[in-house]
């Protein structure tokens, strides 16, 4: 068989089959926001992205090439999916990517046929969180694996004796399945305060097809062994739903609920989008309903850096899009989170090369700075990794780390327009967004 025949039998199902490494190795090859990482300690390698870019995710279901196809379905995977190290077994397959309905063309609410059954989930504002097996014990890990959060998640757990979550995990995972649940704290606030700690479920998905299973059956289940899941809407008699007739009354009808983040539709296709509320949107304080709301390039900065860029887009009219130049936007975003990955690779690479020339910190700033993007400002900020980072290191062993440092650095910066350009300083100048705001 050929490979590309191989590829057309593997690209014939929604999501992807049978996930390997390598398939995840490849699906992000070359691109700077996707990391791939090993944790030593527990013989774990998760897959994952630090930021977005505007073209992180195709659409697989408009490319004609089965290779390439496949492969961005696999990219979709790539957001918490986790491999034994050891074993290279698949353990831990989070929700695939989806996105707001309106945010890109893909999920245009045009697009969605909502004449088909579903089921509306309130999308809780909290931590992603998902057990699997190691060595025959169950383990909970956040999407990059056993994290501060997931050993958090094992003290809560072992306090909450009145629930049966490892016994009810392990049933599921030894069939095969990820059960996924959001934990909400008080110590662990987002923008919503929730008043007691909670972990419930919000889903159970076959490891190796990624299908979904049904809801009944998950309440069923969780009823079994008396798990708390998330609420789901009657929408067929709920007052706020049970006259839409369209995506786009769906849209305004979530718009207006308070006190909430808002929904996630999952129809019985496995196809699933989110809606946020107004309500949510204004708490924080990403909505753009006017070109007026963006008036300075740091403006646009903050958006970008503050990860909100695809909710904004998702409550723009298309009077703000063309007003914004919204593709304008866009693309500064990709060159903006490239100049991050650059500077952080440099940084890393300067300290490595520094170490392996026994240069003490004290000495550090009479190094010659490193070609590229390097400034007095980014040595400062180098000298906070300067202890970390060990002349034997590799620049992925420390690039999640620094490059996430370094865009809540620039966040920072994006309050006034001189904190701005000491910002552009940091990132090695010479980066501009380039258009005129009203």
């Amino acid at each position: 068989m050929s490979k590309e025949q191989d590829y057309s039998l593997r690209n014939t199902t929604p999501f992807p089959h049978g996930i390997t490494i390598e398939d995840c190795r490849n699906a992000i090859k070359g691109l700077s926001c996707f990391r791939e990482k090993l944790n030593k300690e527990d013989g774990t390698i998760a897959f994952n992205y630090d930021f977005l870019q505007n073209d992180s995710f195709p659409n697989p279901y408009i490319e004609k090439d089965s290779q390439k196809s496949f492969y961005y379905k696999v990219r979709r995977e790539c957001r918490g999916i986790i491999f034994d190290a050891n074993t290279k077994a698949l353990i831990c397959r989070k929700f695939h990517k989806f996105f707001n309905i309106n945010e890109n063309l893909e999920c245009h609410e045009s697009a969605i046929d909502m004449n088909q059954d579903f089921i509306l989930m309130e999308k809780i504002d909290g931590s992603l969180i998902a057990p699997f097996i190691l060595q025959d014990i169950i383990r909970w890990g956040s999407k990059m694996g056993i994290t501060e959060l997931g050993l958090r998640l094992e003290e809560f757990i072992a306090r909450s004796k009145e629930y049966r979550y490892n016994e009810f995990s392990m049933v599921w995972l030894k069939k095969g399945f990820s059960v996924l649940f959001e934990y909400t704290s008080m110590d662990q606030q987002i923008i919503l305060t929730y008043k007691e700690d909670s972990l419930r479920v919000i889903g159970i998905r076959d490891m190796f097809t990624g299908d979904y299973v049904p809801w009944d059956d998950v309440k069923s289940t969780c009823k079994e062994y008396g798990i708390p899941i998330v609420d789901i809407i009657d929408h067929k008699n709920h007052p706020s739903f049970k006259d839409i007739k369209n995506t786009k009354d769906l849209v305004n009808a979530v718009r207006n609920v308070k006190g909430i983040e808002g929904y996630v539709i999952r129809f019985s296709s496995g196809k699933t989008y989110k809606i946020k509320t107004q309500f949510y949107m204004d708490l924080a304080k990403i909505c753009v309903s006017s070109e007026q709301l963006m008036k300075c390039e740091k403006d646009v900065w903050a958006i970008i850096l503050g990860g909100q860029l695809d909710d904004v887009l998702a409550t723009m009219n298309s009077n703000t899009r063309s007003a914004l130049n919204v593709d304008k936007i866009k693309e500064f975003s990709n060159t903006l989170f490239q100049r991050i990955e650059d500077v952080s690779k440099t940084i890393i690479e300067h300290i490595i090369s520094a170490k392996e020339k026994n240069c003490q910190r004290k000495s550090f700033q009479n190094l010659k700075f490193p070609t590229g993007y390097f400034s007095g400002r980014t040595l400062q900020f180098a000298y906070h990794f300067f202890d970390l980072i060990q002349k034997e290191d590799t620049v992925d062993r420390h690039i999640s780390t620094v490059s996430k440092a370094l865009v809540q650095r620039c966040l920072q910066g994006t309050t006034s327009g001189s904190k701005l350009l000491d910002t552009k300083d940091l990132l090695g100048s010479n980066i501009n967004f380039g258009e005129e705001l009203a």
